[in-house]
């Protein structure tokens, strides 16, 4: 009886975690070459590259003072990944950094049902980020990140406001790191409205 209620418990569970919820997807791109080379995501490397506090904003520390951090990406047919980001200290507990990043998917053609061409259209998808981080201990980091986000798909716009919350666990005597974060957090403003006021959404 046990195994029967696990398979089905299990087998629910995996058809459950297919469904589609999730929306603005490019947040969980990778946003440099050491985070793309990480698997896409590394939110426990504890050094100077300013570019893992995208992942988790617990990461910024004085290593981090007046660093700048700009990545590029052409992935194909035009589509376009970048970010930019800027560390700042303000005393020896508290940091912060401001930056950007986005996905542009190029240029579209757009065409109707008898295949006429209309014209052309663009997809962009683009986020600020202001993070702040603060020593709890000698050991331990607490950092924040609020992102503005906007999207614009032909002519559908929306926007929404997310977070991030993190936590960063380093000891240099024994070279361990360990990190924890929830990502993205938040919700929209509007879901793709159109900008066109005399064309139906």
């Amino acid at each position: 009886r046990f195994l029967h209620i696990f398979t089905i418990l299990l087998f629910t569970t995996s058809i459950s975690a297919q469904a589609g919820t999730g929306i603005l997807q490019f947040l969980s791109l990778p946003t440099g070459a050491r985070q793309a080379a990480f698997g896409g995501t590394n939110i426990t490397l504890y050094d100077d590259d300013l570019n893992f506090a995208f992942a988790n904003p617990a990461l910024l520390s004085e290593k981090t003072h007046n660093y700048l951090g700009l990545n590029y990406t052409n992935l194909f047919n035009d589509v376009n990944i970048g970010s930019a980001i800027y560390g700042r200290n303000f005393s020896d507990k508290d940091f912060m950094a401001f930056g950007a990043h986005y996905i542009d998917y190029g240029i579209f053609i757009g065409t109707n049902e008898f295949n006429q061409k209309l014209g052309s259209f663009t997809a962009k998808d683009i986020a600020f980020t202001a993070m702040y981080c603060r020593w709890l201990s000698p050991r331990w980091t607490i950092g924040v990140t609020m992102k503005p986000i906007f999207s614009i798909y032909e002519r559908y716009f929306s926007s929404a406001l997310g977070f991030d919350l993190g936590f960063s666990y380093h000891n240099e005597e024994a070279l361990f790191s360990a990190g924890l974060v929830l990502r993205n957090v938040g919700f929209q403003f509007n879901g793709y409205n159109s900008l066109d006021p005399n064309k139906k959404q």
